[in-house]
């Protein structure tokens, strides 16, 4: 077919090449930008930068004439006067116009042009100014613009003005000596492509595309296209994001409006997979509005960034082709002198920046631009032999003639959305060339035309093209995706043949190498070894050329290649969130694997489910897997539900043992990777080093390399009904019923269905029966309003969370399933004891693997030591895993919290107003039915995408509600309750944390005390603190309590309840823990003789800087880590028990995850250079189960240090 012909050309003919030199770096601001500084510099700068060029040009073009300043001008002596021009504008824009009474100001600032025939010329100098009357055609206020340094010659009239008679510019500065390239060369210049603009043509950019990489055309095009050595896309790029402009910007339509962001990777992408591409932001671009613009940020280009020959560039840009000079801007340069011009075409003004030897005279006056101080870059040092404005008007070209030979191709850019034109400039001859895309694509006079015109060569296209005839020819049925099947893993191994052809993979199999085919366009190196590094594994090189859609990995042991496809194996056969793998073919040298008989195998299933998880034909973003719906909502919400409690337990420990094992890899990483020989295994190249501390040499020893052992776990005292709050999504079920419940799985993965919670074994009575209450309501005759349908992101009711609270904490005993009776069943800690008193072991659970007090041996590092209990304490495994227990008592206090879109309410208030009477009246009833309290009635207006707020969103009373609230404790707050853990009290915030499982609680607090260690001279640090939950339980233990975290209300809520407690030696923080632990740390430390701190952090884990100050705090000697994700406990004890480095870089390799496996925060970055300071050292670990029927687990560590 034509298109195969096209290709087969174009692969012929090799692209020229050209030597690149970036000459901008003066535009590049670096990190240290001050804007302190008043621009009048800017103009001092420039004046002394350019006054010795224009006294070389008055010397020679007006010999004898004295050059004086603007304060030593006398009357009727003619002088030469050297100064910056202003121009005085009656017209000019001024932030003043906005309060001004004269129309025809008005008027002028909605136009875009501001001569007036009342304009004057002033000059000035660093002493004085001088209003100035020119009788020189050069020198009129139509011509010129402000900040031009120039010389005049002229007199001063008796008490007048300075009448000029003649003028100097700067004049072209010197042009270096450019080589004529012995073949033609292009550089190609477009702008103006604005991806984001509702009028861009796409069709457009792709033959634009198309012409660029060689796939369009016959062979006459094919060849020009191959000397383009250079494109620079001159602004304009993305344009503004119209859809993100809007009023709300909670819009629905936020993924969609980010679009035009993808599509500019994806053009970016393939057009530097073919050619050198700089890419300058314009004046609508997403980067800083004054100049110079700094290049757009590496974010928006995920898929072309990884590519060398793709650079972002600042605006101006200033760069050397083969020994030829370009400079040019976006156009804001140009733009603003037309606006303060009359007579001169765009053009001409582009000449008048290399004549004046600025390139942006009108900055800092009406043209924004940074502060520079002692130096304006913006001063031209070289004459470029090509300069270009872009995003102009029309097309239009010169060729300049300077003085000493120069010559310079001067070039206005049209935009590209309106005309479609492509310039290209020959660096031989500095002729052009244009390519009127536009025309092209409207020549097309049928379908058949179009289709040729813009087929590209990718097979992927060709195949699909086919296949869309010949189905529509045959009425078959649609094949699989084009890339799959025997075709591609011919493709694959005929690619992996060549690469053992080129030696770029060994023929026989070294162990650490192996080469991965099929790889997403736009992926380089870096993005590759990411990729490889979420599995756990470590490369020690990753090589990927241009282009190709293979890249060649080194790892640094057989283990880790044996890790990374073993692991590789498992997410693509279980669907895991590995995400981007579904079309990769891996190639071992020698034609084997671990486990697998052939040399190319692709791990996905069939062809079609690797087809659905792989790139889209038509370049687009790599598609999720689709998922199952789940029929039962415990599947999703509480997944082990009907799994023995013992086999939960069991899985819960396995993954603390994985955790345990992953913290001694990633600490011994640090200290052994400085000698490590290439190829050698990490753990047995561990075993020969002697520096190791002695908890780590014992951990690398242990059977299962954990970094301590682990006697057991403890479980959670109630089973079902342990969750103290609980938030129901409200929308519509599988019959398009209002339901108040759960959703059914995840919006991203098409799934919108709100199922009825009843059944979710966690879910509490109470949450339930009002969860139950509002799906009566929402079906009910008196409800008025829709609820929030996600599909189209609009309705009223869309959340409720009800929140519990206890006068008493309720402890169940675990009860022997073998004599369950009905005294047993009732076995409860009553009373219940001070929260330090509690026999915590009665809820231990020890793994039936560890024989009597095996668990205990060795360096009885674990804190719930079995052989320390009384006897009777120590129940039998089966007992103590036992799933009977008595009901809980209903809670003391609820509150109920709604949040509506009130956008969503036709009648405004007053609707709203009715409708939550209507509501509270039922919910009323349904308490009331079920003995069940209703402590407060809350409403959150929320119109944003997700249901989750801002933070700081108010909450309010429903109507006619608000007389509920009490006095006490909670006097002045919304909607406050009270819960307990033991015999402390706690006043807890709507919106503030508060842990879930109330008896669990008590036994990790128990534990985090004990571990904590602390006395009558100790100050404990509790960092993120909440409401001070950890803190105030220990705080009459110790002198002093300093608690921090970053919510307000949180905040607000400890130093209440440290009141509440009788508390008075504590202290509460409003501030994140990285701004705040290093100067509390510096002003408390030398207080108090010992010092430990209590962190437990958020999912993400705790940020660097909290990090360094912990470890910079030499009296600070034990550190309790509580955690609720393992994966961010590896990283963040990793870090504190790495081997100190001058550079920060501690712990920063190893697994890094759960089990060994990599998470998506196993590369946390090392920490900053710092002091030298005393690693920690974990001593003792204690698991809990704070959330039966889940996979989550607490973990809590203690770190100690000499």
């Amino acid at each position: 077919m034509p298109g195969d012909m096209m290709c087969a050309e174009a692969a012929a003919i090799p692209r020229a090449t050209c030597e690149y030199t970036p000459r901008g770096q003066g535009f590049l601001l670096g990190k240290q930008r001050s804007f302190d500084r008043q621009y009048a510099q800017l103009y001092f700068s420039r004046l002394l930068k350019l006054r010795q060029v224009v006294q070389q040009q008055v010397q020679a073009a007006w010999p004898g004439t004295p050059v004086v300043k603007i304060l030593s001008v006398g009357e009727d002596q003619e002088v030469a006067v050297i100064g910056t021009l202003y121009k005085d504008m009656k017209l000019k824009p001024s932030i003043l116009d906005e309060y001004a009474k004269q129309p025809g100001f008005k008027q002028a600032l909605g136009g875009t042009g501001f001569c007036s025939d009342d304009d004057s010329l002033v000059l000035e100098d660093e002493g004085a100014r001088m209003s100035m009357r020119s009788e020189c055609a050069e020198l009129q206020p139509d011509s010129v613009v402000t900040g031009v340094v120039l010389a005049v010659r002229g007199r001063a009239e008796p008490g007048g003005d300075f009448v000029v008679s003649g003028v100097l510019w700067a004049g072209l500065p010197e042009q270096p000596q450019r080589p004529l390239p012995q073949e033609d060369a292009y550089v190609a210049l477009v702008s103006g492509l604005q991806l984001a603009n509702s009028k861009a043509d796409m069709m457009q950019v792709q033959l634009l595309v198309d012409f660029l990489t060689g796939n369009l055309g016959a062979a006459p095009q094919q060849q020009l296209a191959a000397k383009v050595v250079q494109l620079v896309i001159a602004g304009g790029s993305l344009g503004q994001l119209e859809a993100l402009a809007a009023a709300n910007p909670y819009s629905r339509q936020q993924t969609t409006d980010m679009e035009p962001v993808r599509d500019m990777d994806l053009v970016m992408t393939e057009l530097a997979a073919a050619l050198p591409v700089d890419i300058m932001p314009g004046p609508d671009d997403p980067a800083n509005v004054s100049l110079p613009q700094q290049p757009l940020h590496q974010c928006l280009f995920p898929g072309a960034a990884p590519y060398s020959s793709f650079r972002r560039v600042t605006n101006p840009h200033a760069f050397d082709l083969g020994g030829c000079l370009l400079l040019g801007t976006a156009g804001q340069n140009i733009d603003d002198m037309a606006k303060y011009t009359r007579g001169r075409s765009r053009l001409d003004l582009l000449a008048c920046c290399l004549q004046w030897r600025h390139l942006c005279p009108t900055a800092p006056d009406t043209l924004t631009c940074f502060p520079f101080g002692a130096d304006d870059p913006f001063v031209l040092q070289q004459c470029p032999h090509i300069m270009f404005a872009a995003n102009q008007p029309e097309f239009d070209t010169r060729l300049l003639e300077g003085p000493g030979g120069a010559s310079v191709r001067l070039v206005c850019v049209p935009s590209f959305i309106k005309t479609g034109t492509l310039v290209l400039v020959n660096l031989r001859t500095l002729q052009k060339e244009l390519e009127h895309l536009r025309q092209r694509l409207s020549s097309c006079k049928t379908v058949h035309d179009l289709f040729l015109l813009t087929e590209k060569a990718a097979y992927v296209a060709k195949t699909a093209a086919a296949a869309c005839r010949k189905r529509a020819a045959d009425k078959e049925p649609a094949p699989a995706a084009a890339g799959e099947g025997e075709d591609a893993d011919g493709a694959a191994n005929a690619a992996a043949d060549a690469a053992v052809r080129s030696g770029q993979l060994p023929k026989e199999d070294d162990g650490v190498s192996c080469l991965l085919l099929r790889l997403p366009k736009g992926w380089g190196p870096p993005r590759l070894q990411a990729f490889i590094e979420r599995f756990g594994a470590k490369p020690a090189s990753v090589s990927k050329n241009a282009g190709e859609a293979s890249g060649l990995v080194k790892f640094e042991s057989a283990e880790h290649r044996s890790l990374f496809y073993s692991e590789f194996i498992k997410a693509e056969q279980g669907g895991s969130s590995t995400g981007s793998s579904g079309q990769f073919t891996v190639k071992f040298p020698g034609g084997g694997a671990p486990g697998v008989k052939s040399g190319v195998k692709r791990p996905a299933g069939d062809a079609a489910t690797a087809g659905d998880a792989g790139d889209d034909d038509n370049g687009g973003a790599r598609k999720r897997k689709a998922k199952q719906l789940k029929s039962d909502i415990r599947e999703v919400v509480c997944p082990w539900w009907e799994r023995p409690y013992a086999d939960q337990l069991q899985d819960k420990m396995a993954a603390v043992n994985g955790t345990l094992r992953a913290l001694a890899e990633k600490v011994a990483y640090s200290y052994g990777r400085e000698e490590k020989p290439t190829g050698c295994n990490l753990v047995a190249y561990s075993y020969g080093r002697e520096e190791k501390p002695v908890w780590l040499q014992a951990a690398l020893h242990r059977p299962g390399k954990q970094a301590l052992p682990l006697a057991g776990i403890l479980r959670s005292p109630q089973l079902d009904g342990y969750r103290n709050k609980a938030e129901f999504t409200i929308g519509l079920d599988g019959q398009e019923q209002p339901t108040a419940g759960f959703l059914l799985g995840n919006y991203v993965d098409g799934v919108t269905q709100v199922a009825d919670p009843s059944g979710c074994r966690h879910i509490s009575p109470a949450a339930l029966a009002y969860a139950a209450a509002m799906t009566s309501f929402l079906r009910s005759s008196d409800n008025q309003l829709p609820v929030w349908d996600k599909r189209f992101g609009r309705g009223f009711w869309r959340l409720i969370t009800v929140r519990e609270g206890r006068s008493s904490s309720f402890l169940p005993l675990p009860a022997a399933a073998a004599a369950a009776g009905e005294q047993q069943q009732q076995q409860v800690l009553d009373p219940v004891p001070a929260l330090a008193d509690l026999p915590v072991g009665r809820w231990l659970v020890k793994s039936p693997e560890l024989a009597g007090d095996e668990a205990d041996s060795g360096e009885g590092v674990a804190i719930i030591q079995v052989s320390e209990l009384e006897p009777a304490n120590v129940w039998p495994y089966q007992e103590q895993v036992s799933e009977q227990e008595p009901p809980a008592p209903l809670p003391s206090d609820a509150i109920v919290m709604v949040q509506v879109d009130p956008t969503a309410a036709p009648s405004g208030a007053e609707q709203i107003a009715q409708q939550l009477q209507a509501l509270a009246a039922v919910l009323k009833a349904a308490a009331a039915e079920k003995g069940l309290p209703l402590t407060a009635l809350l409403v959150q207006y929320h119109s944003g995408v997700a249901n989750a707020a801002p933070q700081g969103t108010p909450l309010t009373y429903f109507p006619g509600e608000e007389q509920q609230q009490q006095d006490g404790d909670g006097a002045g707050q919304v909607g406050v309750f009270s819960d307990v853990l033991c015999e402390v009290k706690f006043r807890v915030s709507p919106n503030a944390f508060f842990q879930i499982n109330n008896g669990g609680t008590c036994l990790l607090y128990n534990t985090v005390g004990r571990m904590a260690g602390v006395g009558p001279t100790t100050l404990l640090l509790d960092v993120c603190c909440g409401t001070g939950t950890i803190g105030i339980t220990l705080a009459k233990q110790v002198a002093a309590v300093i608690g921090v975290d970053n919510v307000e209300m949180a905040i607000a809520d400890a130093r209440v309840n440290a009141a509440l407690n009788g508390i008075s030696n504590a202290t509460f923080v409003c501030d994140t823990a990285e701004n705040a632990m290093e100067q509390l740390l510096k002003e408390h430390a030398p207080k108090y003789e010992h010092i430990v701190a209590v962190v437990d952090p958020p999912r993400a884990g705790l940020h660097r800087s909290v990090l360094r100050a912990l470890l910079a705090c030499a009296a600070l000697k034990r550190l309790v880590f509580v955690s609720c994700n393992p994966d961010t406990l590896v990283l963040n004890a990793g870090l504190l028990c790495a081997k100190y480095r001058p550079d920060g870089a501690g712990g920063g390799g190893g697994r890094g995850g759960r089990g060994g496996r990599g998470g998506r925060h196993s590369r946390q970055p090392d920490l900053p250079p710092m002091a030298p300071y005393v690693p920690f050292a974990p001593t003792q670990v204690a698991c809990f189960d704070l959330f039966p029927h889940t996979k989550h687990v607490e973990i809590v560590m203690l770190l100690e240090r000499e």
